[in-house]
């Protein structure tokens, strides 16, 4: 009779393994979820300090990327000088030839090449100040709803569960081959 109970044990062991991964993978979501802010904070912490606006700043401040916005700069100074000052200033429009227009066109390029770079700095400076990394990535990863990744890694829970039952039966054969040898 006890040898016809053992034959169950594999069963058995699958039965427990896939229970304890169940149980296991909802003490992670309670944990998850009641730590939750203070993992957020760390995460938040983690990626400010690995961010760096410095990078950022070199790499829109270096001539290729200054040579890509002076084509806008170009159309608006163009506009600006035919169009709003004479506009503006209606005793110019006497004055300002398209000679005229050229030369002051290339001063203004030529100065706004070198301001650009600075205005740029300035400006992501300012940005680093006022907007606070880690915080923001904070509020996001608080405002992730874990039911709703729970719901969504069902499929991947399904998986892990199988896994934990394979592994109870397998420990049951074993238990059976040890008893049986014994």
């Amino acid at each position: 009779m006890i040898n016809a109970w053992l034959y169950f044990l594999p069963i058995l062991s699958a039965v427990v393994g896939w229970l304890l991964s169940r149980f296991g993978m909802n003490i992670f979501f309670k944990q998850l979820q009641a730590k939750q802010k203070t993992l957020a904070a760390q995460a938040g912490s983690y990626v400010a300090a690995g961010f760096s606006l410095d990078d950022l700043a070199a790499k829109l401040t270096n001539a290729e990327a200054v040579e890509k916005i002076l084509p806008v700069a170009d159309e608006h100074v163009e506009h600006f000088l035919r169009v709003k000052l004479p506009a503006a200033m209606p005793m110019l429009s006497m004055f300002i030839s398209d000679k005229l227009v050229a030369d002051m066109k290339g001063i203004f390029m030529a100065e706004l090449k070198e301001l650009f770079p600075t205005i740029i700095n300035q400006y992501l400076s300012n940005a680093a100040s006022a907007i606070a990394i880690d915080k923001m990535i904070a509020a996001k990863i608080e405002r992730i709803d874990l039911h709703k990744t729970k719901t969504a890694l069902h499929s991947e829970w399904n998986k892990v569960s199988l896994f934990g039952a394979l592994i109870g039966f397998i420990t049951g054969l074993i238990q059976i081959s040890l008893t049986l040898i014994a």
